[in-house]
C-alpha cells in the first residue's frame, strides 16, 4: 500500500513501493457450462483444483456502487457537484471531453434532456426539467432517490454462489472468476487524471520494467507526482501506474465485503484503521508483473482492457504472514519475507526454479476482460501480463488472526504477573537464562488456563457500544454463577457529564507493545448501581446473584443485573 498510517503494521505488497496485487489460487480454467446450484456445490467438492469461471446473470450483472463522487442528492435537471451531468434521466452519465479556457475539463451532458450547447463546469443546470410523472422503466438496482444497492456487494460478485458456499469451498482454496458484470458505476476511476486527483496516496508509483542480470524482468517502483506520472504514462511503453482508489470507495467496498465474509472485529487494526484497501492499476499493453504472491485476499475488477493471469498454487502457503516479491528491483525486505515464510516451508525460496515446471503445482491461465471479477487468495503465486492497455482495481483484504487475539490475552496476563513482568537481570550466561526461565515456565500452564473463549470473545466485542450489550445479547443471561473476565479492566471515564449516572471506561485484551485494546467501550450506568462497580473492581472469585444482591445492599432485579453482567 502506498499510504500506511504511522504504525508498524504490514501493508500491501511489502514495502518497496506498493506492489501489485494479483493473487489467486492456481487451478485450470473450466469451459463454461450451465450447472444448477446443487450441481455447483457437488462440483466444487469434486473438482476443487479448478479456477471456476461463472457468468454473471440477472441482478448480479450490475455492480451498483453508492454515489461517492460528491453527486448524491442531485435532482433531475441539475448538474453534478463535479460539474458533470448526463444520462437519459438527467443524472451523471457518459464522459465527454471539452476544451474550455485552454484546459481540459471532464464533463458530460444530459442525453435526451440536455439543453442545446450546454456542458457546464460551473455547476449550473444544463438539463431540461423532467416533467414526466411516470416511473423509469428500470428500478432494478437502486430505489428512487437512493443510491443504495439492492443486492449485497459480495453476493453480486460471487453469484450464483452464496457467501456461505464461497467461504466453505472457494475462500483460501481456489480462484473464482465471474464474467459479464456492468461496471458503469466505477467508470469515473478509469480516468487516470481523476483517479490520481482523488487518491489518498501521497505519491503515485510508476512501475518501470528493468532487465535483471538473469535476464528476467523486474519492476523498478518509482514514487512520482501526478505530472511526472502522466509523462511516464504517455511516453513509456509497457509501464504501469499504481495508486490507491478514492478513500470513500475503499471504505464502502472493503467494509461491505469484509463484513459479508464475517471478518467482524478483525477487519480493523487496534487503532481503528481499516486493514483493507483498493489498489488502482493503469497498465500499458505489454506490461508484466512477474511471479510473486501476497499475504492478502483479493477481488480484482477488470474495468477496461484485457489481462492474462498465470496462477500457481502452493498448499504450504496458506494465509502467509508476508508475501514474496522477487519481481521488484528493491530487495530490502528479503530477510523479513524469508524468515516468516520459512516458518511455513523450511525449504522456501523467494522465487523457486520450478515455478513453471513443478508437476505437483501446474501453472494455469485465465484471461480477464472488461466486466470480469477474479477472487484469488493469499499465498498464491501469480504473474500478470496486460494484453491491452488496461485499467483494474483490486480490493485487498486481510484480518487479524485468532493467534493475534489469543497471544494478546496471554501477553496481558504475563504483564499482570509479578514474576513474568520482572526486568531481566542477573543473567551472565545461557545457563543463568535457562535456570530463570525453567522456574518461570512452571507457572505458565496455570496462567494460560485462566483464559476462556468467553474471555477472548465476550458479547461486548460484537456490540456497537457497551450500552447495546444488554441481556438480549448475552448468551449467559439467567445463569447462576458469574466471574470476572481476567482480561477486563474498567474504571470511571475521564469525562463525566451527568449527575445521575456514571460513565465507565472498559478495556479488554490489551496485551501488545502499544497497549492498545481489542475492546474499548464506555458504559453509562445509573448512580444507584455504583456499588456494583465497586464490587466487581476487587472481586476475583466466582459469585452468584444472591451474593451480589447481598453485597450491593440496594433494590435491584435480576434483569437489571443481567444488563451489566456481560
Amino acid at each position: 500500500m502506498t499510504q500506511s498510517p504511522p504504525s508498524k503494521r504490514p501493508r500491501n505488497e511489502e514495502e518497496p513501493s506498493m506492489p501489485e496485487k494479483d493473487k489467486s489460487p492456481s487451478l485450470h480454467t473450466q469451459k463454461k457450462r450451465k450447472i444448477s446450484h446443487q450441481q455447483l456445490a457437488e462440483y466444487l467438492i469434486l473438482e476443487n483444483e479448478t479456477v471456476m469461471v461463472l457468468k454473471a446473470t440477472g441482478e448480479a450483472k450490475k455492480v451498483v456502487i453508492p454515489d461517492i463522487y460528491g453527486n448524491e442528492g442531485q435532482e433531475d435537471g441539475d448538474c453534478c457537484a463535479s460539474g458533470t451531468c448526463g444520462g437519459e434521466d438527467g443524472h451523471c452519465g457518459e464522459e465527454r471531453v471539452h476544451e474550455e479556457n485552454e484546459h481540459t475539463a471532464v464533463n458530460t451532458c444530459c442525453g435526451s434532456n440536455a439543453k442545446e450547447g450546454c456542458c457546464s463546469t460551473s455547476g449550473v443546470s444544463c438539463c431540461e426539467e423532467n416533467t414526466h410523472d411516470e416511473q423509469p422503466e428500470e428500478e432494478e438496482h437502486i430505489a428512487a432517490g437512493s443510491s443504495i444497492p439492492q443486492m449485497p456487494l459480495l453476493d453480486n460478485l460471487i453469484a450464483p454462489l452464496t457467501p456461505a458456499s464461497f467461504l466453505e469451498q472457494i475462500h483460501k482454496r481456489q480462484c473464482l472468476v465471474t464474467e459479464g458484470h456492468d461496471f458503469t458505476d466505477l467508470e469515473p476511476i478509469t480516468n487516470v487524471e481523476f483517479g490520481m486527483s482523488e487518491t489518498p496516496s501521497e505519491k503515485i508509483h510508476a512501475w518501470i520494467p528493468n532487465k535483471s542480470e538473469d535476464d528476467s524482468q523486474k519492476l523498478q517502483s518509482v514514487p512520482v507526482d501526478e505530472n511526472a506520472a502522466l509523462i511516464l504514462w504517455n511516453n513509456h511503453a509497457a509501464s504501469a501506474l499504481y495508486f490507491r482508489a478514492p478513500e470513500e470507495l475503499e471504505n464502502y467496498m472493503c467494509e461491505e465485503i469484509s463484513t459479508a465474509m464475517g471478518m467482524s472485529f478483525a477487519q480493523t487494526y487496534l487503532d481503528g484503521a481499516r486493514r483493507g484497501e483498493i489498489e488502482t492499476f493503469h497498465s500499458r499493453k505489454g506490461h508484466k508483473t512477474d511471479w510473486h504472491f501476497d499475504f492478502q485476499h483479493n477481488f480484482t475488477f477488470q474495468l477496461q482492457g484485457k489481462k492474462r493471469w498465470y496462477l500457481r498454487r502452493d498448499d504450504r502457503m496458506v494465509d502467509p504472514v508476508r508475501g514474496a516479491t522477487p519481481h521488484y528491483v528493491d530487495t530490502s525486505n528479503y530477510d523479513e519475507q524469508m524468515k516468516v515464510n520459512r516458518m511455513l516451508d523450511p525449504k522456501f525460496v523467494r522465487k523457486p526454479e520450478d515455478l513453471e515446471s513443478n508437476p505437483d503445482y501446474p501453472v494455469r491461465e485465465v484471461v480477464l476482460e472488461a466486466g470480469s471479477v477474479l477472487y484469488f487468495p493469499a499465498g498464491m503465486w501469480h504473474k500478470v501480463v496486460a494484453e491491452e492497455d488496461s485499467v483494474s482495481i483490486n480490493v485487498s483484504l486481510t484480518s487479524a488472526s485468532w493467534g493475534d487475539v489469543v497471544s494478546m490475552g496471554i501477553d496481558q496476563l504475563l504483564k499482570a504477573d509479578d514474576r513474568w513482568r520482572s526486568s531481566i537481570c542477573g543473567v551472565y550466561s545461557h545457563e543463568d537464562a535457562q535456570t530463570q526461565l525453567a522456574e518461570l515456565m512452571k507457572s505458565l500452564p496455570e496462567i494460560i488456563s485462566k483464559i476462556k473463549t468467553s474471555s477472548l470473545a465476550p458479547p461486548i466485542l460484537f456490540a456497537e457500544d457497551a450500552d447495546d450489550a444488554d441481556e438480549a445479547n448475552i448468551p449467559d443471561a439467567g445463569k447462576k454463577t458469574f466471574e470476572r473476565n481476567p482480561l477486563a479492566t474498567f474504571f470511571p471515564a475521564q469525562e463525566q457529564d451527568k449527575e445521575d449516572e456514571i460513565k465507565i471506561s472498559i478495556h479488554i485484551n490489551f496485551g501488545n507493545s502499544e497497549l492498545k485494546s481489542l475492546i474499548h467501550n464506555t458504559l453509562s450506568i445509573p448512580i444507584s448501581m455504583k456499588p456494583l462497580i465497586d464490587f466487581l473492581t476487587s472481586r476475583k472469585e466466582a459469585f452468584t446473584r444472591q451474593t451480589l444482591h447481598k453485597e450491593l445492599g440496594v433494590e435491584t432485579t435480576d434483569e437489571e443485573l443481567d444488563h451489566y453482567l456481560f
